[in-house]
C-alpha cells in the first residue's frame, strides 16, 4: 500500500501539559485528493510500567482520568524528562507514582500506538521485577491511590473485562510471558 504525501501540519490547540491538537493535510495517493485528518498530539511517548513485587503482586494505581470522566484502575507509567532514557523514566515514575522501586527494568517492545489514527504518539511497554516498597513520598502531584494486586487476579479482571484501560490491558499482554506466566483455555470455557 502507498503512503500518503504529508502537505503541512498546523496546531489547532495546545495545553499546558505540552498535548496538543494538531491538524494535518495530506495528499491521497490515488486520488490526489487533499485531506484533512486531526490528532491528539504529546512532545513525549510515556512509559507504561508493568511492576511485580517480590511475593507476585502486581503495581496498580486508581486514578481519576477526565476524558473519561471515571476513575480507573490501572498500570502506572508517566513521561521522561528532557534527555532521560526511558529505562530511568520507567523506574522514576515507578516510584514517584507507587512508591516502589524495582530491582531491574527491561521493555517489553519499543513502541506500542494507543489509536493511530487519532492519536499522534505511542506509549513504551515496561516490566519492573522484584519491586519493593520504600519510604519514598509521592510525587506531591500525583492524585492516585496504590494497590498491590496478586497478579492471577489481576490477569482475571483484565481477561473479565473488568479493566477498561488499553494501555493496561496491552502491557500486561506483553509481560506475562516474560513474568512466567501463560494463558491457558480451561476445559469450562
Amino acid at each position: 500500500m502507498e503512503e500518503w504525501k504529508k502537505i503541512g501540519e498546523r496546531e489547532v490547540l495546545s495545553s499546558r501539559w505540552g498535548k496538543e491538537l494538531v491538524s494535518q493535510e495530506y495528499e491521497h495517493p490515488v486520488t490526489k485528493k487533499r485531506e484533512d485528518y486531526v490528532f491528539l498530539s504529546y512532545g513525549k511517548s510515556p512509559v507504561i510500567v508493568f511492576a511485580i513485587t517480590e511475593s507476585n503482586e502486581v503495581i496498580l494505581i486508581r486514578v481519576f482520568r477526565h476524558a473519561a470522566g471515571r476513575v480507573f484502575l490501572e498500570l502506572p507509567g508517566g513521561v521522561p524528562e528532557v534527555d532521560e532514557p526511558l529505562d530511568k523514566t520507567a523506574e522514576r515514575e515507578l516510584l514517584e507514582e507507587t512508591g516502589y522501586q524495582a530491582e531491574k527494568v527491561f521493555p517489553l517492545a519499543d513502541e506500542i500506538w494507543f489509536d493511530p489514527q487519532s492519536v499522534g504518539f505511542p506509549f513504551h511497554p515496561f516490566l519492573a521485577l522484584g519491586c519493593v516498597k520504600t519510604d519514598s513520598a509521592l510525587d506531591a502531584v500525583e492524585h492516585t491511590e496504590v494497590v498491590a494486586m496478586p497478579i492471577q487476579n489481576w490477569i482475571q479482571m483484565v481477561m473479565n473485562a473488568e479493566i477498561s484501560d488499553s494501555k493496561s490491558i496491552a502491557v500486561t499482554m506483553l509481560a506475562l510471558r516474560h513474568a512466567g506466566f501463560s494463558l491457558h483455555r480451561s476445559e469450562n470455557n
